[in-house]
């Protein structure tokens, strides 16, 4: 009971690091081998290990998000997303100065402009939208929340959060001149 050195957590909580592997190699069928992923676990769990104050017995809990977040931290870093997690993946407009996304390196510096002043056309025309619509283009759009959970927080169904969702874009694209697939 109490406070426990982090050498003794460490040893005590590996175990934690081979249950998040094991679902990170299983279900997300990640690109990084299976060893790449026990050894950012076992940063993340050492780094827990250093850093816990509380008491050794709430460890647990704590070593299991530290552990799964590391080895997300890594995946995002090292490469491409699991599929899984990339099919559900999109782009943050949130600075439009950043470096415009899902473009491949032999993009020409022209195309980027364009999209670049595309996307800033876009967002600088949220005001048409109604209240609604401008709630679910920003929560779906710039931060990546999905529908099924701006439904919830709304109150309304998946479908019709869908409806508006479509209804917002079509009268952005309208309204810039922006054809889809353009």
């Amino acid at each position: 009971m109490g406070k426990k050195p982090p050498k003794e957590l460490f040893e005590e909580h590996r175990y934690v690091v081979r249950q998040v592997v094991g679902f990170f190699a299983k279900k997300c069928g990640t690109t990084a081998s299976y060893e790449e992923l026990s050894q950012w676990g076992l940063i993340g769990l050492w780094d827990g290990c250093r850093r816990w104050k509380g008491p050794a017995e709430e460890f647990h809990y704590y070593a299991y998000s530290r552990v799964k977040g590391q080895i997300l931290d890594e995946l995002r870093r090292n490469g491409p997303f699991p599929r899984r997690m990339a099919k559900n993946r999109r782009p943050r407009l949130t600075n439009i100065d950043d470096e415009v996304p899902l473009v491949s390196e032999g993009t020409p510096v022209d195309e980027l402009l364009h999209m670049k002043r595309e996307i800033q056309e876009i967002v600088g025309n949220l005001s048409i939208l109604t209240p609604n619509e401008q709630h679910i283009f920003t929560q779906h759009f710039m931060l990546d929340k999905p529908l099924v959970k701006i439904a919830r927080s709304m109150g309304l169904s998946e479908p019709r959060i869908s409806q508006l969702k479509r209804r917002a874009v079509e009268k952005l694209l309208h309204k810039t001149g922006i054809k889809p697939g353009d």
